[in-house]
């Protein structure tokens, strides 16, 4: 039995978690700095 949170990250690449997390970190990057 495969959960569903398991299935959508083997779904993705590298790619997807990399651009996720730099705009995560660069939005929180941005809001400290208003």
């Amino acid at each position: 039995d495969y959960n569903l949170l398991a299935e959508a990250a083997d779904a993705t690449t590298l790619d997807d978690h990399f651009e996720m997390g730099l705009t995560a970190i660069l939005r929180g990057f941005q809001h400290s700095a208003d």
